[in-house]
């Protein structure tokens, strides 16, 4: 089991691989996660303060192109 401590990134901010995205503590020891992928963080999926199994999922990021549509 672990436990989320901190987000950097926002939701909707733009974040780039290898960019340290979360930190989580595992057995109270802090660790720091890279983002897999450069784009948009769209949706965090585990939040501060939650408990997260091994493989849970952690947040949803878009790397595809992203238009503002005007109207």
């Amino acid at each position: 089991m672990a436990h989320v401590k901190k987000w950097f990134p926002n939701e909707g901010d733009y974040v780039t691989e290898g960019q340290t995205v979360i930190e989580i503590l595992i057995d109270d020891e802090p660790v720091r996660l890279p983002s897999p992928v450069s784009g948009f963080l769209v949706k965090i999926a585990a939040n501060e303060r939650d408990d997260i199994q091994i493989m849970a999922k952690l947040g949803v990021f878009c790397i595809g192109v992203v238009r503002k549509l005007d109207g």
